[in-house]
C-alpha cells in the first residue's frame, strides 16, 4: 500500500505521540498549576489507551495553513478508509473528532517506516 508522505507524517506522528505520552510518569515536575498537571494526566491516561490528540503542526513542523487543514483532514479520512487509523473522540466515534487511534495496521506500518528511516523522530 502507498502511502504519500502527508500520510506517512500522520502514522508516525501518532504512533512516535503516543510513545512519548505512555511512557510519562505522573507527578508532572515542572509543571505550576493544578489545571495543567491535570492536562499532562489527561494526556497520559488518553495514550496508554491509544488516543492521541491530533497535532499537525507538530507532524507537520508549522501550523497548518487552511489548505494544509483540508488536506490532513482528506489524509485522516483515507488512513481510515485504509483501515490504518481511527478517528475518535474520548467519548466515542464522531466525524467531528479531536483524537486518532491507531489500528494493528496501521501500528505495524508506522513501526516499518520508522525502522526504515523514511520518518525521523522529533526528540522531545
Amino acid at each position: 500500500m502507498k502511502l504519500n508522505r502527508r500520510e506517512q507524517l500522520i502514522l508516525a506522528g501518532v504512533f512516535c505521540d503516543r510513545e512519548h505520552w505512555a511512557k510519562q510518569e505522573w507527578n508532572g515536575s515542572g509543571l505550576r498549576s493544578t489545571s495543567q498537571l491535570g492536562a499532562y494526566r489527561v494526556r497520559i491516561t488518553d495514550a496508554r489507551e491509544g488516543l492521541i490528540a491530533m497535532n499537525p503542526a507538530d507532524w507537520l513542523g508549522h501550523s497548518p495553513t487552511p489548505s494544509d487543514s483540508v488536506l490532513m483532514c482528506r489524509a485522516y479520512a483515507r488512513l481510515e478508509t485504509l483501515g490504518l487509523l481511527e478517528r475518535c473522540n474520548r467519548g466515542g466515534y464522531s466525524h467531528r473528532t479531536s483524537h486518532l487511534k491507531l489500528t494493528d495496521t496501521g501500528e505495524e506500518m508506522a513501526r516499518q517506516l520508522r525502522e526504515i528511516d523514511l520518518i525521523v523522530t522529533v526528540e522531545r
